[in-house]
């Protein structure tokens, strides 16, 4: 095996890495656009002999999307249910989608409007997927697989034969600021709820050669506290012999979850390929674990970027922040130009909500499925954003992302604040519990319908066979409100079976969820049985 990894190694590294964006030379971008102040070029020094050398221009990189086809079109879709099965697995499963569209798809061959009876002829539409079916591991080495339906992770362990399904929630913690003290650390944190380690490699762990002498004490001590790694690789697109090196080192150990690859590629403007390349690299040594990365950019090259990761993070952080005008660069921020932190976003929660959103949209016109997770805010006093989030913040921002489709929060960063660190401890065993994890992992989610109030955020998933649903309700509104009745799409509740966050006080009538009133930035989490 290993000598067909090194030969896809050497081949990926004589592919030439893809540059492709609009900015003149020596001009600095994020997410494609010049932020520094005009007249400014990268050197601190002043170029007056031109004065666009810093000014707005098109990015590029923006989404195309297919043009609107007047008649439907059937958008076929043909996948196994998971990721990957292994020899052990006692029985697989396909997922058939027959979604009528009318941007993406093949025309449907009956277009009338009119009710007939008429014989129909047989018309037949194909289409290909894949199907990964691999040994069971005999090295030690853990699998994680996805549920292609949910997005859902599994994952088995020591020759295991039991897939456990996880909610991944913890925090980026750099190396140099937090870990790199003791062991002890990884006892403490996992203590505190969290039940997935992100360790950004800052300090020694940047260094070449890494210093593995250093750092295999802490994969023991977390294969002992069984935290989960979501291994940062830090990869450098020029170097795939460190990502080797990386992989070949961790692969094998049994806390591995998955990989994570780049960190705002899309952001700092790396070449168009790299994601992939380093995708099909690790894939190629390493098929029992999925590869994720982070982006900060709305719409900038994100096929392109994501086509390099199985999961999707999304840093979006509006909490305390301009973002209209850069503070840090004295600048305006749009859709042309600037930088604020947080790349074309109004400073409110929905910011979030409204990424994951288009991301899943764009994911739809592209074909494929992306997992989605959230990056919530858990950091200020810096650079753009003036305080830290409140712990009532914190909630909303972990919450809405949630409702709205992330299957793992991965919060930045760690330490936090004191508010902060107190309110996710005691969501923690919420969110990574049998129950909600249960229904996420079996549920189908759909969006809740709210009467009395706006701002308020409203998910279920909803497990027919059993007759009950969790429902998800947050109030984006940093005011209380008056009397708010939750619909679940036509489907009626009978009676609150349990309420594992927030208040209580919720009512039953006409087969809606009631409260008199939500708090400001109140979240809640019910377990509801159904008529």
């Amino acid at each position: 095996m290993w000598t067909t990894v090194f030969s896809v190694a050497a081949g990926l590294a004589s592919l030439p890495l893809t540059h492709a964006f609009n900015n003149p030379p020596g001009v600095d971008i994020w997410c494609g656009k010049a932020y520094r102040a005009r007249y400014a070029i990268a050197n601190n020094r002043y170029d007056t002999t031109n004065s666009d050398s810093n000014a707005s221009f098109n990015p590029g990189g923006w989404f195309e999307q297919p043009s609107y086809s007047s008649t439907p079109l059937l958008d076929l879709k043909v996948r196994p249910r998971m990721s990957i099965y292994l020899e052990t697995d006692a029985k697989g499963s396909l997922l058939v989608d027959t979604t009528v569209s009318h941007i993406v798809g093949d025309s449907l061959p009956v277009q009338a409007r009119t009710n007939y009876t008429d014989h129909i002829t047989n018309t037949t539409f194909t289409t290909t997927s894949e199907l990964f079916y691999l040994p069971q591991r005999t090295d030690g080495g853990s699998a994680t697989r996805i549920d292609h339906r949910t997005g859902m992770l599994s994952y088995i362990q020591n020759q295991s034969v039991t897939w456990t399904p996880i909610f991944p929630y913890t925090y980026y913690a750099q190396w140099s600021l937090y870990w790199d003290t003791n062991t002890s650390t990884l006892e403490t944190f996992a203590s505190q709820g969290y039940n997935v380690i992100h360790i950004v490699p800052t300090g020694t762990l940047s260094e070449t050669p890494f210093p593995w002498t250093t750092f295999d004490p802490y994969l023991t001590t977390s294969d002992k506290q069984n935290l989960h790694l979501q291994y940062d690789v830090l990869f450098d697109p020029t170097n795939l012999t460190r990502l080797t090196d990386q992989v070949t080192h961790i692969h094998t150990h049994p806390s591995l979850l998955l990989y994570y690859t780049a960190d705002e590629p899309d952001g700092k403007g790396n070449p168009l390929n790299s994601t992939r390349l380093a995708y099909d690299l690790i894939r190629s040594m390493d098929p029992y674990h999925p590869v994720s990365l982070a982006l900060n950019c709305k719409d900038f090259y994100y096929e392109e970027y994501a086509s390099g990761a199985d999961i999707i993070l999304s840093d979006v952080y509006p909490v305390a922040t301009n973002t209209s005008w850069s503070t840090v660069y004295d600048t305006p921020c749009n859709a042309t130009y600037g930088c604020c932190g947080c790349d074309d976003c109004r400073g409110e929660f929905e910011d979030i909500s409204d990424r994951l959103d288009q991301f899943y949209e764009f994911d739809a016109v592209v074909g494929w499925e992306k997992v989605h997770w959230g990056a919530p805010q858990a950091f200020g006093e810096e650079t753009f954003w003036t305080r830290y989030p409140t712990a009532e913040e914190e909630v909303v921002m972990v919450m809405l992302s949630v409702n709205h489709g992330a299957m793992g929060t991965v919060m930045w960063d760690y330490p936090s604040s004191d508010g902060i660190e107190r309110i996710t401890r005691e969501l923690g065993p919420v969110v990574t519990g049998e129950v909600f994890v249960g229904f996420l992992e079996e549920g189908v989610r759909r969006v809740g319908v709210v009467k009395g109030a706006g701002r308020v955020d409203v998910a279920w998933w909803v497990v027919e066979e059993e007759g009950r649903a969790l429902v998800s309700v947050v109030n984006l509104n940093y005011r209380g409100t008056g009397e708010v009745r939750v619909g679940l799409g036509g489907v009626r509740v009978a009676g609150v079976e349990k309420v594992l966050w927030g208040g209580e006080g919720w009512d039953v009538k006409d087969g809606e969820l009631v409260r008199e009133g939500l708090g400001g930035l109140e979240a809640g989490i019910l377990v509801v049985d159904l008529v």
